[in-house]
């Protein structure tokens, strides 16, 4: 099964973020699932590899690291990012700088959407 996880909040706003993140990882965990993240709006400071005084921030970069490196695509919305002025070379490593094409194609790609 493919899912698509879509992370809007911004780190340490909510516990949605966490939460998100605490759903990737269950899945990740379950034989023949695919996990994708596309990380946009507010929540694109999360993907920052160095994110500064921001501590909330800097818990779900590691907990983003994490999830890449067990096998979860990650995508940043480039729109998102150019408005935050945030260039895609600050970014966590394995993360990649996306247009809304690519969230598309994911959504279509995947048997479910989950949005947070």
């Amino acid at each position: 099964m493919d899912f698509l996880i879509i992370l809007e909040a911004e780190p340490g706003s909510t516990e949605r973020t966490e939460d998100a993140l605490q759903f990737a990882l269950t899945m990740t965990r379950r034989d023949d699932v695919t996990v994708r993240l596309f990380v946009m709006g507010d929540a694109v400071a999360a993907a920052i590899a160095k994110s500064g005084a921001r501590d909330g921030a800097e818990v779900v970069a590691r907990s983003l690291r994490s999830l890449v490196m067990s096998g979860v695509a990650l995508a940043v919305c480039d729109a998102s990012l150019a408005a935050r002025g945030i260039a895609e070379d600050e970014l966590i490593l394995g993360a990649i700088a996306s247009p809304m094409s690519l969230l598309a194609d994911w959504a279509l790609a995947a048997d479910r959407v989950v949005a947070f």
